[in-house]
């Protein structure tokens, strides 16, 4: 019996008409290794987001525009993949199949936040949502062993005694509630290897008004002077004693909201960590600029060491080797090699013994650096010995023009995230040929975690808040034709005090793919500013 019958089996024994099946764990991880997403196991579809809606004759995988092919390649035959466009939320995707339907619907309270149940909810009003709190898919992850370090108050710039004190001062509950690991992991300036392509510490946190509680089944070196250490079995006996609480409602997994139900909540969207962790203050500031000057020369090294006789596997563990040698811990992400028309693929991961020669190349990667900082880049560059077509140049001198009009964006007090990836977006837009197009948002947070929440350059409602000083992202347009070929530039920035938009990464572009005469004189001169840096 496999896990579709398995678990329509459990369906049957609990009188449900659908089950939703979570990629992620309980701690709502964006990676989580495929033996630990339940997603995986019903799918066969290993991404890193989009959940599958089971019935009792069909099985609907949700996946954006980043993985649509992947999804295409690896879902089993029993799975319809439902390929959403870009700005179409799963939500809506779901709501689409069930709102003429009812019956009841199945849902593992600790492996889907309370945001996405309250949404499906309150949109599909004829369905019963019943909750489970163990997972009928998959054998839980209870033992994890990891490395715990502590990050140096020289490099996170505050003690965790500092952020504690911080956000004690801003509070007005009795106590918040912390469940996203990476919020936990900055607060504690603690990091781990516990979980794949993340430098968090498995973890829960409660913050009183004198002092923080931390749970956690690992054994942690001291944090501070106000917090206090306990098991994380514990976590739920705390939160029998109802309280003035504070949540964060887009992190908080459903069975931890439902554990305080009479509790008087106070939802925050951010929350406050999150508001405090997204803007970096000048040690941070100064140990990315290292991490990113040491994925630079990775880079730099890989493409020197490529050879037209390579393969994607070999960029691959290229990548891997260089990443490393010149000081990831580990990979922030599992790497992009991809050539010729896989370039077209978003978030190809499936590297083969494809030859890059006479190709377009995209790389897109990152790791893990000391203090548990991660980097991210996109190269897009040209393998020999052949040259280039026009169309390669075009469309690569196109997406180049999009990001010169953002790392030069003259940024104001007010200018959003949407209004920085409408200027990107836009010299795209007008020059974009027939077959292309630019499916992603332009740019996202870059921390502890790889893709950070605050900012976001999106023209969706996340795009909204303002830009602010310390703030580091990610500018990285791109435009993909399916079976042809695509073009993605992507380098980190931050804002400084001045409130102008800088580098952390100055990695030249392929002056191979630039076609000169798509450049106006203005882009012209910041081009060769960039290559000169």
């Amino acid at each position: 019996m496999n896990k579709i019958e398995e678990l329509r089996q459990f369906m049957q024994e609990n009188n449900l008409d659908y089950f939703l099946v979570p990629s992620t764990d309980e701690y709502l991880n964006e990676f989580v290794e495929p033996e630990y997403s339940p997603r995986y196991h019903i799918s066969g579809f290993s991404g890193s987001t989009g959940d599958v809606l089971l019935s009792k004759t069909e099985a609907f995988l949700f996946v954006d525009g980043r993985y649509h092919k992947q999804a295409d390649d690896e879902a089993n035959k029993a799975t319809t993949v439902i390929k959403l466009e870009f700005g179409q939320s799963q939500r809506n995707a779901i709501k689409n199949i069930l709102q003429e339907k009812s019956g009841k619907l199945g849902i593992i309270a600790k492996k889907i936040s309370h945001q996405h149940y309250q949404e499906l909810a309150e949109n599909l009003p004829n369905i019963e949502f019943v909750g489970f709190d163990f997972d009928p898919i998959i054998q839980e992850n209870t033992k994890r062993k990891s490395r715990i370090y502590k990050v140096k108050n020289k490099m996170a710039g505050l003690s965790a005694d500092e952020k504690l004190s911080i956000i004690q001062e801003k509070m007005d509950s009795d106590i918040i509630i912390v469940t996203a690991l990476d919020e936990i992991s900055y607060l504690t300036n603690l990091r781990s290897d516990a979980f794949l392509y993340n430098s968090c510490i498995p973890a829960k946190a409660i913050i009183e008004k004198d002092r923080c509680l931390v749970f956690s089944n690992l054994k942690l070196p001291q944090i501070g002077k106000n917090f206090e250490v306990l098991k994380e079995n514990e976590f739920f006996e705390y939160l029998k004693m109802p309280q003035k609480t504070e949540i964060s409602k887009n992190s908080i997994n459903l069975q931890t909201r439902e554990a305080i139900s009479q509790h008087l909540i106070k939802e925050r969207a951010p929350s406050i960590i999150s508001e405090l962790k997204g803007i970096k203050n000048s040690n941070e500031i100064a140990h990315l600029k290292k991490c990113f000057k040491k994925t630079d020369k990775a880079l730099k090294k890989i493409q020197r060491k490529l050879k037209p006789k390579h393969t994607q596997q070999d960029l691959n563990n290229k990548t891997s080797k260089y990443l490393k040698k010149y000081g990831a811990k580990s990979l922030s992400f599992a790497t992009i090699s991809a050539s010729a028309e896989d370039t077209a693929i978003v978030h190809f991961t499936h590297p083969s013994n494809k030859k890059t020669e006479n190709s377009l190349i995209l790389l897109d990667c990152g790791g893990y650096f000391k203090g548990g900082y991660a980097t991210d880049i996109t190269q897009t560059f040209w393998m020999g010995p052949n040259e280039p077509s026009n169309l390669h140049k075009k469309i690569y001198t196109i997406v180049l023009k999009g990001f010169l009009a953002g790392i030069n964006y003259q940024l104001s007090a007010t200018t959003t995230g949407k209004e920085l990836d409408n200027a990107v977006r836009t010299p795209l837009d007008e020059f974009m040929p027939e077959g292309f197009s630019f499916p992603h948002s332009t740019g996202h947070g870059i921390g502890i975690l790889v893709h950070e929440a605050i900012p976001c350059i999106t023209p969706s409602l996340a795009g909204e808040k303002p830009l602010q000083a310390g703030m580091v992202f990610s500018i990285e347009p791109g435009l993909y034709k399916p079976n042809e070929f695509g073009v993605r530039l992507e380098r980190a920035v931050y804002i400084t005090e001045e409130n102008t938009i800088e580098p952390l990464s100055t990695l030249p572009f392929d002056e191979k793919l630039i076609d000169y005469n798509l450049l106006n004189t203005t882009e012209i001169e910041q081009l060769r500013k960039w290559q000169n840096q």
